[in-house]
């Protein structure tokens, strides 16, 4: 019987890897974020990166274009975090009696 139900098992996962759909949650307590948010923010970080690069390879930078520089590096920084972000986890304790 022990056999019998690791066989069993194993033809599961292997039905459920092959099955595998793209879940919008992972469950009650697991780590939840809005997909459209985290494509969004990537392809802002992606225009962000890409100014900011134009900017980093010219030479003789004037104070104006250190400053924006900066900026820029900070804006790469928040959409890096946002694009990168799981989602907060819920309540992890437990709940009832």
């Amino acid at each position: 019987m022990l056999l019998y139900s690791a066989y069993t098992y194993q033809d599961w996962q292997r039905y459920r890897e092959q099955n595998r759909v793209e879940m919008k949650s992972r469950g009650k307590t697991g780590k939840h974020a809005n997909p459209k948010a985290k494509q969004s923010a990537e392809e802002k970080y992606q225009e962000a990166k890409i100014e900011f690069e134009k900017l980093h390879t010219k030479a003789n930078k004037t104070p104006e274009e250190k400053a924006a520089l900066e900026k820029l590096r900070t804006q790469m920084k928040h959409w890096q975090k946002k694009k990168d972000w799981g989602g907060e986890q819920h309540s992890q304790n437990n709940k009832g009696n």
